[in-house]
């Protein structure tokens, strides 16, 4: 194990950039590169209506504890809260943000974006949710975000499939 590993075990969040390696494809094709020593869950996730998509989380005994949640919807997705237009990879999107602010030892502070977004006639979502007290997503955890692809992956002999 080298030293940047090391240090994503000491740390809920990553502190290395994306490696094509760890990216993480459910079955319909679309990816994101997963942070060193997160675990993914692929299939079927969240709420009814949502297609397949998957779950990145940082280990449950890391902190401050992080979870990316990226999903393929047929339609656009129904957004809550306060939506800003925005841009995400250059293109049109929509976003909200939350922030709770830590309260005390028993709060940590909550921060959560909700990122929508069309590509190819297909909406997508990512959620990222940081526990802990932040007032926007780490710069590091953008490249993780924008590591996002609808390309499919590449066999073996260099053809996608």
């Amino acid at each position: 194990m080298d030293q940047s590993e090391l240090n994503a075990l000491a740390s809920g969040l990553p502190v290395e950039p994306p490696r094509e390696e760890r990216r993480v494809f459910p079955p319909s094709g679309f990816s994101i590169v997963r942070p060193a020593n997160w675990e993914s869950k692929v299939g079927v996730v969240g709420d009814s209506g949502m297609a397949d998509g998957f779950e990145l989380a940082s280990p449950n005994r890391r902190k401050p504890r992080a979870v990316v949640l990226v999903v393929k919807y047929a339609s656009k997705p129904a957004i809550r809260g306060r939506v800003l237009e925005s841009q995400f990879q250059g293109r049109p999107a929509l976003m909200t943000i939350e922030r709770r602010p830590a309260m005390f030892l028993d709060y940590p502070g909550h921060l959560r974006v909700q990122i929508a977004f069309e590509r190819g006639g297909a909406w997508f979502e990512i959620r990222y949710s940081l526990f802990e007290d932040a007032p926007v997503i780490p710069s590091l955890m953008w490249d993780y975000l924008n590591s996002f692809s609808t390309n499919p992956p590449i066999r073996a002999d260099g053809a996608r499939q």
